[in-house]
């Protein structure tokens, strides 16, 4: 049976592939660590803050990426952002001078990060209807997990293999044949009109944060990825490796299960989404989950490799119900201020990753001990619950505190 797919669908694809592709820049960390430790002598705490400069580039350009995306063209931007992300990709592998490295990573999370997923929404809340965006957005992250589960287990064995610099190629061209794709097949939509006062550039961000739904939206998606950026993106690994004595494909394999587990519970979770009961139990239910296989992993230190692969594989379903705030920031936001509004959600994932992949790198260095990391976890985690109620108005502020 052949799949018919109509152009808004293929463009959807594409930029979601954008977005894997910086998916991919952003959690290749627990693949390289071994490699980047021997070329610039650094340490565990050292490659926390390597990983964070992608961070710290997120964050000086997400608002501002945003304004542009409601103002400029969408499909200009993210040629844009490709081809400087490109160029900061080959720096960071290139450079024999980890500072050189660190600009790198800085000019990629700037130019890459900063644009990648706020790029892909936009594009395709062009061409799909608001009640279709849940959908639209399981695809998107189901995508974007792609790269995930490349830059883990199988980016392991194609170093292993073909050796740092030769996979550092094939990263570098799959880039540039994305900026091809984008390039021939991807369309604003002709109904979309950008802002042109240069009033309204200013007026539309002051709009989004006064909006508490965006920051309520915010916190609680950056705190459900925190269990990507700890275990996933960088230490997971490492703990693997140390708690466990897994060699380091067999911990990248375990890994590997949280993106499949994003993916899986992305593709599921988005068709079960449109209803406000639906959304609040599954977002709460993702919550408890994740606690309780932190909680294991914390407690318990004689799983099997099996039980390991569940493990990881639960935390990144429950880690996938963060989708649900997508669709609710577009709900509760113009349609020509969608880039904007989603900007301080990602400014917040990058401020959380920028903040506690050192944290949790410094704890571990200094006691050579994960559980007190894994707590901080948990006790964000506790704090995501709070801000499900505010979202769906179960609490407020002004009540807590007698606000009038």
């Amino acid at each position: 049976m052949i799949i018919k797919l109509k152009k808004p669908m293929i463009m959807c694809i594409i930029v979601s592939f954008f977005f894997s592709f910086e998916f991919f820049q952003i959690n290749m960390f627990s693949s390289l660590d071994t490699e980047l430790m021997k070329k610039f002598f650094c340490t565990i705490k050292e490659l926390g803050i390597f990983s964070s400069m992608y961070f710290y580039g997120n964050l000086i350009f997400l608002i501002p990426a945003g304004l542009l995306l409601d103002k400029y063209s969408t499909k200009n931007l993210i040629l844009f952002s490709l081809l400087f992300s490109i160029f900061g990709t080959w720096i960071f592998f290139f450079s024999s001078n980890i500072y050189f490295s660190y600009i790198g990573r800085l000019i990629v999370g700037m130019t890459g990060g900063g644009i990648c997923f706020l790029s892909t929404l936009k594009l395709c809340s062009q061409w799909f209807k608001i009640n279709e965006m849940p959908k639209i957005t399981s695809i998107i992250v189901s995508i974007g997990m792609f790269g995930g589960i490349l830059s883990q287990a199988p980016f392991s064995y194609l170093i292993e293999k073909i050796g740092y610099l030769n996979s550092a190629y094939i990263n570098i061209f799959i880039g540039f044949f994305l900026y091809l794709l984008v390039y021939l097949f991807v369309y604003d939509s002709p109904n979309i009109k950008f802002y042109k006062n240069e009033n309204s550039f200013f007026f539309s961000f002051k709009k989004i944060i006064k909006n508490n739904k965006n920051w309520y939206c915010g916190i609680y998606i950056s705190l459900l990825n925190l269990p990507i950026f700890l275990l996933g993106a960088l230490y997971g690994n490492i703990y693997l490796v140390k708690i466990y004595f897994l060699s380091h494909y067999e911990a990248s394999i375990i890994t590997t299960m949280i993106y499949l587990g994003m993916l899986i519970g992305a593709l599921i979770i988005g068709k079960f989404s449109f209803k406000k009961k639906n959304r609040i139990i599954i977002m709460i239910l993702g919550i408890f989950l994740c606690i309780v296989n932190i909680f294991l992993l914390i407690n318990v230190h004689n799983f099997n490799f099996f039980l390991l692969l569940i493990i990881f594989f639960i935390i990144g379903i429950s880690s996938s119900t963060q989708i649900i705030a997508y669709p609710i920031i577009i709900e509760n936001n113009d349609i020509n201020t969608i880039a904007s509004s989603n900007s301080l959600s990602s400014m917040l994932i990058v401020i959380s990753g920028a903040i506690f992949q050192p944290i949790f790198g410094y704890l571990i260095k200094s006691n050579e001990n994960f559980n007190n990391g894994f707590y901080i976890l948990i006790l964000c985690l506790i704090v995501a619950f709070f801000m499900i109620l505010l979202i769906f108005n179960e609490i407020s502020f002004k009540k807590i505190f007698y606000i009038k």
